[in-house]
This record gives structure tokens, sequence and C-alpha cells, in this order.
């Protein structure tokens, strides 16, 4: 197993300034002195340096490192790595090549002491979207393009975009560099308590999902004793404030079950885990609510973090924007939209396929739009069984209108040859009739209108010979008539 680990600057693509590689196998540690501070090296010996670092990331079996987002960006990786495992570890400052060799050892033995798990996996392989998203930049207001710099390092690991707050943006004028007109949103339905319900596995939240959400439902079965936003305060309310007695919280008695469990875990352990195995520690400044919270938040962050991965291998140049629970695409015209809806519904409908078994379904709301923000909504998908029908029924209908092009074609194409078979040519009025003119004989007698070319050349003077005086000096012909010798 290989570890890496780089010191970055603080400029938007972060530059990398020192880096240093250890080989669990062999026991050997490497440093690359790149572009930190009196280093004493060339721009071409960093050059080298930061392409033997790239060989090694892109040619290890098993790579464990800090911020692969930064390495892609700082090392200009083009060739991803399936086995890297991205450590969220705190950013550390460079000022000197030898003061970073020192801090870089501890922080590789640090790195060894920590089992490489599927989240880091699954945080290293969204870094690869996060990072052409970040160079690519989005258009603003028609003519800027601005880059927001993504960072998935936050606590619970959800996505935060600072220098530019795309997603906080309510503005109409953002585009997609790479183009198109139809904005496409994908949005989960309550993304945090579709969670809390596979976490708790609360039978009445899971069935919630299935057509309606849990506020609806809840107010539906207790006969509107309660409405929905008074449903909706209720629960969420009890949720993050970890309170069990509440209307919610006796409506849904798992859920109950659940954050009760959870609080003794804390209590016993110092920590609770999101559904891929991360520990949320209760350490520091965190509560037992932060820390509770960041369990749900964490989940939700390793749901969109394998969408946006799976996304950008399908439309990388249609993947606008990525909005805590949401994904915005782009496309050119409308024969884009199906193929868009039925690759990213896939995808958003199940995002924990093939790692956690089947029943995680996320309920994904389409909609459409021709302005950021400004769109309407066009389809929801519960299942992948609803999607997979919709599936047919599109298919079904697009070969259907083949067949009506294609006999409309066919039928106006039969019109015209009818109506050119009906067309009669005109009689032509006063019609002269055309004789044969005699061909010119090769042979024998000449004709009347042959040309006798050695009398024609005798009659005619050259052009370039001034005409002689038959007798002596004729004066008149040179107009000297009068004029005395």
């Amino acid at each position: 197993m290989l570890y890496v680990y780089t010191f970055f600057d603080k400029s938007h693509d972060g530059r990398p300034l020192l880096t240093c590689v250890h080989d669990e196998d062999s026991s050997l540690t490497k440093f690359y002195t790149l572009y930190i501070h009196k280093s004493g090296k060339s721009i071409y010996d960093i050059e080298k340096s930061q392409e033997s670092v790239k060989k090694i990331i892109g040619a290890s079996k098993k790579v464990v490192l800090n911020d692969y987002k930064q390495h892609i960006i700082g090392f200009s990786i083009d060739q991803y790595n399936n086995k890297v495992y991205d450590l969220p570890l705190p950013k550390m400052t460079a000022d000197s090549v030898k003061g970073a060799k020192k801090k870089a050892v501890k922080i590789i033995a640090a790195m060894k002491k920590t089992k490489p798990q599927i989240w880091h996996n699954v945080r290293a392989n969204a870094a690869v979207a996060y990072a052409d998203l970040q160079q690519r930049g989005i258009v603003i207001g028609y003519r800027d393009i601005k880059y927001p710099q993504w960072d998935i390092d936050t606590y619970s690991g959800r996505s935060r975009a600072s220098k530019v707050s795309v997603q906080g943006m309510t503005d109409h004028d953002i585009y997609n560099v790479r183009g198109g007109e139809i904005y496409l949103h994908f949005d989960w339905v309550s993304a945090d308590i579709r969670m809390v319900s596979i976490l708790s596995r609360d039978e009445r939240l899971n069935k919630a999902f299935k057509d309606s959400d849990p506020y609806t439902y809840m107010t539906e079965q207790l006969h509107r004793h309660v409405d929905r936003d008074e449903a909706k305060r209720s629960l969420l309310a009890s949720i993050y404030k970890m309170d069990y007695n509440s209307i919610a919280m006796d409506f849904y008695s798992g859920l109950k079950e659940w954050v009760m469990e959870s609080s003794d875990s804390l209590t016993r352990t110092g920590h609770v885990q999101s559904v891929l195995g991360r520990k949320f520690k209760l350490e520091g400044d965190r509560n037992r609510r932060s820390v509770f919270n960041a369990t749900i938040q964490g989940s939700v962050a390793h749901a969109m973090q394998l969408c946006i991965r799976r996304v950008w291998d399908l439309f990388p140049s249609n993947l606008l924007i990525e909005n805590h629970d949401s994904l915005v695409l782009t496309c050119h015209n409308e024969e884009e939209i199906v193929p868009i809806v039925n690759g990213v519904c896939g995808v958003m409908v199940q995002p924990f396929k093939s790692i956690i078994p089947k029943g995680m379904m996320f309920p994904t709301v389409v909609s459409i739009g021709k302005q950021y923000r400004n769109w309407q909504k066009f389809k929801r998908f519960n299942s992948i069984e609803e999607l997979d029908e919709w599936k047919k029924k599109t298919q079904a209908r697009a070969k259907k209108k083949k067949v009506r092009e294609f006999k409309k074609r066919r039928t106006l194409k039969k019109k015209i040859l009818e109506k050119q078979e009906q067309r009669k040519p005109e009689e032509p009025v006063n019609k002269v009739p055309v004789v044969a003119r005699p061909a010119r004989p090769i042979s024998g007698n000449k004709s009347s209108e042959s040309f006798d070319l050695s009398s024609f050349s005798q009659s005619k003077a050259s052009p370039k010979t001034a005409p002689k005086p038959e007798q002596g000096f004729n004066r008149s012909v040179w107009g000297l008539d009068g004029q005395e010798a």
C-alpha cells in the first residue's frame, strides 16, 4: 500500500509545495520538493518531480492520500485510479523544506493507523467530478466565467462551494461553459428524512416515500388532526433535537427507537456511524446533537458523492452544478432530455447500488426549464421499477413517432410522383420544322459552301506587310497629290 501526503498553498487551485511518498511494502519514504519557498529547485526540476508523483499515484494498486481533488489539479492527473482512498485530514501549512519533511513523516505515521474504508474510496471517486467542475467554472451574467472552489472536507462531508457561492445563488443568469439552453434539475424528495428512514428502518417512514412524503403521509394517517406544516415541524425538530416526546416520534415508533439507540451509543462509545461506517466522534466542541446530525448529513453526503461521479461518467459536459441534495444538468435540444433523464434518474433513484442491498430507493423529482432555478416539475420516480416502466413507454412512443414520420414521408413522396405523372407536356405553338444541314463532303467535288484556302490566302494581304505600288511610286496612294517630289 502507498501513502501520499502533499502540502498545498492557499491559492485557488492549490499549488503543491512538497510531497511525501511512503511505500508500506518496502518501508521506503521519498520526498519530492516542489513549489515550497526557498527550495532552490528550478522549474524544470519541479515539473519533473510533479510528473514522477503523477505516475506513482496512477500506477499504484492502492493509494491512501489527502485531498485527491487537489492532487488531480496540482499534478494534472488525467488517468484516474479507482483504488484511491481520500482521508479527510486537516490542511497543514509548510514554510520550509526541513519543517515540511518533519511534519510529513508524522502525518504519514498517523495515516497508517487509519484503516481505509469504502467511504474513503467514495470520496476519492467524487473528487474527480468536483475537480472538473472547479477547473471548468460556470458562466454568470452571459460573459463572466467564475471558478468556485469545491470542498468536501467539511465535518459531515457535505460539499461546500467557496470563492463563488454557486449553491446559494438564485440568479437566473447562470450558464454552462460547454453550452446548453435547457436546464434539468434532479432533486431528492426530503433527502435527510429519507436517509433517516433507512438508518432507523422504520416501516411507516419507509412506506411514506413510496407515493408521498413523510409529512403528508403522517397528516393523512392522523385523519387531518395535524396539518402538513405542523407535521413537518414536529418531525424535523424531534430528529435534530433528539426529542423523544412528540407527536412525530409517537407516530414513527421505529424512528423513536433508533434515536434512543443512537443516544445510548454516544454515551457508551462516544461516537455514532453513518450508513457507510464513517464514525462521528463526540470530541472537542462537538455536542451530542451536532454529532448525531452529522450522522444523517454524512450519510446523505455519501449518496451524493456516489451519484455525482456516476453522473459525471455518463454526462461530463452536461453537468453544471451540485447543490447538496440535487444535481443540475444542461442540454442543447429536446432530443437529449429523455436519455439524460433515464441516465441520471437511474443513478439517483438507487445511489447505493452494488454497495448496500436492495431497498435503498430515493424518490427523485425531475424539473425542466429554460432558466436556472426557473423550472417546472416534469416527473417523479419513486423506484427503479417506475423508471423502467417509463423507459418502456418513452421507447414505444419514440418508435411510434418514427413510424409516423416514415409514413408521412412515404405519403408525401407518393403524392409528388402522382402529380408528376398527371402533368402532360404542353403542345408547342407554331412549331417550325427543323431541316438537317447536309454534311460537308470530305472528298470529291467541292460544294458551293466550301472554302478555297489557296485563293483566300492569295487575296488577303498579310497585316504585317505594307501595300506595294503596282507601277513605280503612286503618289495618290500615299496622299501626296499636288506636292512636289
